[in-house]
C-alpha cells in the first residue's frame, strides 16, 4: 500500500469497525410512521438487514484488498 493511501484505507478500516459492531450487538427495531413494531416484524427484517450488513463489510474487504491490504 501506498502511504498516499493510508487516510483512505484508514477510513474504510473504520467503517468496517463500525458495520462490525452493528452486526455484533444485532439491535435492529422496525419503525413504519415512527412506531415501532412487534418482535414478529423484528425478527421477519433480521436476516435481511444482517446479510445487507455481512455485504457492505465484504465490500469494504474488497476496497482494502484493492490497497492491498489483507483482512484476517
Amino acid at each position: 500500500m501506498k502511504l498516499s493511501n493510508f487516510a483512505m484505507a484508514r477510513r474504510i478500516v473504520d467503517e468496517r469497525i463500525r458495520i462490525a459492531t452493528k452486526i455484533e450487538t444485532a439491535r435492529i427495531g422496525v419503525t413504519i410512521d415512527g412506531t415501532y413494531q412487534d418482535d414478529a416484524m423484528v425478527e421477519l427484517v433480521r436476516p435481511l438487514v444482517l446479510g445487507e450488513l455481512r455485504a457492505q463489510v465484504r465490500r469494504l474487504d474488497a476496497d482494502l484488498a484493492a490497497l492491498g491490504i489483507t483482512v484476517d
